[in-house]
C-alpha cells in the first residue's frame, strides 16, 4: 500500500533532480496538502505550489464504488490515490522537459504563485480567463 508521505518524498526527489529549489511541504491536520518550490527562469526564480485535492478524489472513488463495490472510497485511499496521481503527472512532465519539449516554468505555469498567494490558474479563472495588462494580482 502506497504511503502518501513516501510518495511526496519521491516527488520531491524528482523535482530536485530536475532543478527545483527550496522545496517545502504545506501540512494541515498531520497531512501534506501541497508541495511548494522555486524554479529558475530567464527572469529569476518563480514560486510554484502543487496542491492535492483529496476530497475531489474521494468523491470520484465514491461514485465509482456505486458501480463497483470493490472500490475503496475511504479518505485514506483517496489520499494515496491523489499523491500517486500527482507523482505520475510530475514524472510525465519531467520526461517532456528531459526530451526538450517543455521547460519547468512552462509545465508549472498554472501553479505559479502570485504575491497574494494564489496560483496563476486561480487568478485567471477569477477574471473570466482574461488577462488584463498591468494587473499584478
Amino acid at each position: 500500500m502506497a504511503n502518501p508521505l513516501k510518495t511526496a518524498a519521491e516527488i520531491e526527489a524528482t523535482l530536485i533532480i530536475n532543478g527545483a529549489k527550496s522545496i517545502q511541504k504545506d501540512c494541515f491536520g498531520g497531512k501534506v496538502i501541497a508541495l511548494r518550490f522555486l524554479v529558475d527562469t530567464a527572469i529569476g526564480e518563480i514560486p510554484i505550489a502543487l496542491p492535492v485535492n483529496v476530497e475531489a478524489v474521494q468523491k470520484i472513488l465514491s461514485a465509482q464504488k456505486k458501480r463497483n463495490s470493490s472500490v475503496k472510497a475511504t479518505a485514506e485511499q483517496a489520499e494515496r490515490t491523489e499523491w500517486k496521481c500527482l507523482k505520475d503527472w510530475v514524472d510525465a512532465q519531467m520526461a517532456l522537459i528531459q526530451i526538450g519539449m517543455a521547460s519547468m516554468d512552462q509545465i508549472f505555469l498554472p501553479y505559479v504563485i502570485n504575491k497574494g498567494g494564489k496560483t496563476l490558474y486561480d487568478t485567471v479563472r477569477e477574471h473570466g480567463y482574461l488577462l488584463e495588462r498591468g494587473n499584478n494580482d
